[in-house]
């Protein structure tokens, strides 16, 4: 007899944990799907600016201290030295920069 009482016990607690796990396969299945359906889809407006980004170099006066015959003026050759003058233009813009 105590065997039946154990057999129906036993019987009683598998019934009670499939039950649980079916409830919660259900329960996730309709939580992800929720999930899902509210955050993959949406609709909206919106708007955005873009900065205004306007440099500009200009060439200003060269100076080089060494001429050659056969090199174009105001081009750099091997032992050259001299320097550019370049002016930055930058009033236009609308973005903080820096420049080295």
């Amino acid at each position: 007899m105590k065997n039946n009482q154990t057999k129906e016990k036993n019987n009683g607690l598998v019934l009670l944990i499939v039950t649980l796990l079916v409830i919660l396969i259900i329960s996730s299945c309709v939580g992800i799907y929720a999930w899902a359906r509210y955050t993959t889809f949406g609709n909206g407006n919106t708007a955005a600016q873009v900065a205004k980004w306007d440099v500009q170099f200009q060439k200003g006066s060269t100076i080089f201290t060494k001429t050659y015959n056969y090199v174009v003026n105001e081009r750099l050759a091997p032992g050259t030295e001299g320097q550019y003058t370049m002016i930055l233009n930058s009033q236009d813009t609308e973005v903080a920069y820096a420049y080295k």
